[in-house]
């Protein structure tokens, strides 16, 4: 069947080779003596918890750098859209102190000191972005408020020192202009604001004075005095503000780091969605390794079926034959006469074992073995049995789909020389042990083991 030392698929039970011209009357290659058949192998234990079952971080970017080369790119790509969006934005800030409102202001009922100060500048931080004061900016600016409200933002430090006020613009002259009418307009709400609320308390302590004796006027003026005073001294209730010039929003150096960044952190997301992807689903990363914890002879990877003209294609596809024919030497076929039936099993539902099957046909053909090649889904379709006594093949491929969906799959591995599990590489993991546990629980372990690439199906 290889050319080389030749090997033949075909000897007679008693071991002696076929004469010269027998079957279609042609020379054979020459057939190496069987020994007795043996009995059936025994099978494995299961065996231990796979290793791959918890890969490692360091793991997962060795198995998919295309994935983390994929995160990095799309990442780095939205860090570059950001600063192109941000290319010629700018931004002027302003640090507010505010005055204590004690006596000024009516609304603040208890002296603003310690926390209750943090939280008067925290509530002015949240009134300088309300839709009143942004209106009044707007309206100083002739602009539109629902353009100028999302370029404000106010924060009060945490404790309570000053508001720091930042407000955007597409040039550093449009955003020192919009900080300038904010400021205005904040002050005026604010002025306003106090002296309602003076104008309500004086309203109130004139009109209760009316109701007094002139002796019992003097204690209410001397509070509307005070007032007056408080107010005039209070004012805006800014005490004074700190502006800086209006700069980018990203600087030189932010242009560059943040599509950097970006592209670092979805290379690290990308890492750890995989390698929690893998430890939900499993995938069969190396088949030789999976054929070692299930105590089966690997046969080789073959070459993506496409490409099977290539001088790579045919050398793993004869290496593969050959080793399936070292599975087979030390024996005659179970029919006597017959040909060596080998069962190509599938280890999940997407396993292409015909092709598989046809591949090494080919392969057998070139080499001078007489081989044909058998479908299950043909046979269950037309109803018909496989005819293994026949002396016209000297090899018969058995392309099965998995055992518990394909009844030929079991069926046939009974009265097969030997049987050979197809699986390819990335296939679901749980799928592939429940074809080999599946086996195991009827007595017919595998004996060998096929790999196909990635890009097979």
């Amino acid at each position: 069947m290889l050319r080389g030392p030749t090997i033949t698929m075909r000897a007679s039970a008693a071991g002696t080779p076929p004469a010269e011209g027998a079957d279609l009357g042609r020379p054979l290659p020459t057939a190496i003596v069987a020994s007795a058949a043996p009995g059936p192998p025994s099978l494995a234990s299961p065996p231990p918890d796979d290793p791959d079952d918890n890969p490692s971080l360091l793991d997962i970017v060795v198995r998919r750098p295309r994935l983390l080369l994929v995160g990095a790119v799309l990442f780095g790509l939205l860090g570059v859209l950001y600063v192109g969006l941000n290319w010629t934005s700018y931004q002027a800030t302003a640090r507010l102190v505010l005055r204590d409102p004690w006596e000024a202001d009516s609304g603040v009922t208890n002296r603003p000191v310690g926390g209750d100060f943090q939280r008067f500048v925290r509530s002015e931080a949240r009134y300088l972005q309300t839709d009143e004061v942004v209106a009044a900016a707007a309206a100083i600016l002739g602009t539109d408020p629902e353009r100028l409200g999302p370029a404000v933002s106010a924060s009060a430090t945490a404790s309570g020192e000053f508001i720091g006020v930042t407000v955007g613009g597409s040039s550093a002259p449009q955003a020192q202009r919009r900080l300038d009418a904010v400021l205005e307009a904040y002050s005026a709400a604010r002025k306003d604001l106090v002296a309602a609320q003076a104008a309500s308390v004086l309203q109130t302590i004139e009109q209760e004075a009316k109701g007094l004796q002139v002796e019992d006027r003097t204690e209410l003026y001397r509070r509307a005095a005070d007032l007056r005073i408080a107010l005039a001294s209070y004012d805006d209730g800014v005490a004074f503000v700190e502006k800086q010039p209006a700069t980018p929003d990203i600087g030189a150096m932010g242009k560059v780091l943040i599509p950097l960044l970006a592209a670092g952190f979805g290379t690290s997301l990308a890492a750890v969605l995989a390698w929690v992807w893998a430890g939900r689903r499993r995938r069969v990363e190396d088949p030789e390794r999976l054929s070692t914890l299930w105590s089966l002879a690997f046969c080789g990877t073959l070459e993506p079926l496409k490409d099977r003209s290539s001088p790579r294609s045919r050398l793993a596809a004869d290496a593969a034959l050959l080793a399936i024919a070292a599975q087979l030497r030390h024996r005659p076929p179970r029919d006597a006469g017959g040909a060596y039936v080998v069962v190509l099993a599938a280890s999940s539902p997407a396993v292409p074992t015909g092709a598989v099957a046809q591949r090494l046909a080919d392969v057998a053909a070139g080499q001078g073995a007489r081989c044909k090649v058998v479908e299950a889904a043909e046979l269950t379709r037309t109803g018909t049995r496989p005819d293994l006594g026949s002396r016209d093949h000297d090899l018969v491929l058995f392309a099965c789909g998995v055992p518990q969906q394909d009844l030929w799959a079991l069926r046939m591995a009974g009265v097969a020389d030997t049987v050979v599990l197809v699986v390819v590489a990335g296939d679901d993991a749980n799928d592939v042990r429940r074809t080999l546990a599946f086996y195991d629980s009827a007595a017919q372990r595998p004996q060998a083991c096929i790999a196909l690439p990635r890009s097979a199906t």
